[in-house]
C-alpha cells in the first residue's frame, strides 16, 4: 500500500513541477538523471547487503530479479 501511495505522489509532483518548469526539456533530463541515479544507488545498496548474511547465495538470476524488481 505504501509504495503505491509513494509512486502516486511522485507522479503527481512530477506533473505539477513539470507544468511550472520554465525549461521543460531540462527538467525532464534532470528528473531522468535523478531517477536513474537513485535506481543505480539503490541497486548497488541492495546487492551490497550480501556479505552481511551468513549464507550469501546471489547468482546471475538474482541480479536480474533485483533489477526488474527495482525498475517497477
Amino acid at each position: 500500500m505504501i509504495p503505491t501511495i509513494a509512486l502516486t505522489a511522485i507522479v503527481l509532483l512530477y506533473i505539477h513541477f513539470l507544468k511550472k518548469a520554465v525549461d521543460k526539456p531540462a527538467f525532464r533530463r534532470f528528473a531522468g538523471v535523478v531517477a536513474g541515479s537513485s535506481f543505480l544507488l539503490n541497486y548497488a545498496w541492495e546487492i551490497g547487503h550480501c556479505p552481511l548474511y551468513t549464507v550469501c547465495a546471489y547468482d546471475l538470476p538474482h541480479f536480474f530479479f533485483f533489477g526488474v524488481g527495482f525498475a517497477c
